[in-house]
């Protein structure tokens, strides 16, 4: 069985860093649009973005929404966010008890928020989305009579099966939807998963923060001054 650690790092939104934790018999895949320096003996594999797509944030989910199209020849993946770093065993000892349970998809839960319609006005609110492309997808939602309060996940390490049938259908309907509304992405899985009747798993245990976790460190994102910038004047637009 091959399995495969891979992140998505494009632009110059973070820096690529080395797990301090290697998890022996798994690949560690990085895709980019940049050629990125590590260091000579990195765990890391660059592999370019196989797409033509020019803005850089739907880029960056071309490979953690679709791996079944650029990693086909692995038969487990954990997707996780170029600004999280590996400490510990806690990650490889809880996908090995999900590969023996044969669990298709495992994604830790939002640690703040239980609804999609929450996170849509939080999104609207720190201006992380335009408000009407945000409107737009709750407007759809609610005509599909998806109810509020089903839960919600982080999306920031997401364990998958990804060439299983059900679980390719599900990326390419997430992949879709993305490009049709709200470029945040955990405004559309949970309605997916509901809408296929697809079970996810809790991939860690309740409370679960990998900002706070002695597991993992979180580095937070880089913004540059101009997108600080754009960010608070979208948060003046959205109030309108």
């Amino acid at each position: 069985m091959k399995k495969v650690i891979f992140t998505s790092l494009v632009g110059d939104y973070d820096i690529l860093e080395e797990p301090l934790y290697i998890m022996p018999e798994w690949d560690f895949i990085c895709f980019s649009n940049n050629t990125i320096k590590t260091v000579e003996d990195s765990v890391w594999q660059i592999r370019q973005i196989p797409s033509t797509i020019k803005d850089n944030r739907r880029l960056s989910r071309y490979a953690k929404l679709l791996p079944h199209k650029v990693l086909a020849e692995y038969d487990i993946s954990v997707y996780i966010d170029a600004n999280i770093i590996i400490k510990t065993d806690k990650l490889e000892k809880r996908i090995q008890e999900l590969v023996e349970e044969g669990t298709k998809i495992a994604i830790a839960k939002h640690p703040d928020r239980n609804c999609i319609y929450d996170e849509a006005e939080m999104c609207k609110g720190k201006a992380l989305e335009g408000k009407n492309k945000i409107d737009e997808q709750m407007i759809f939602l609610k005509n599909e009579r998806f109810p509020k309060q089903m839960g919600l996940y982080e999306n920031n390490i997401i364990y998958r099966q990804h060439n299983e049938q059900s679980i390719v259908n599900l990326d390419e309907s997430w992949w879709s939807i993305y490009n049709e509304y709200s470029q945040r992405d955990q405004l559309s899985l949970v309605y997916l998963l509901w809408k296929l009747e697809i079970y996810c798993e809790q991939l860690f245990e309740n409370g679960f923060n990998v900002r706070d976790s002695k597991d993992f460190i979180y580095k937070f994102h880089r913004i540059s001054f101009l997108d600080d910038i754009k960010r608070k004047f979208k948060v003046i637009l959205n109030k309108f």
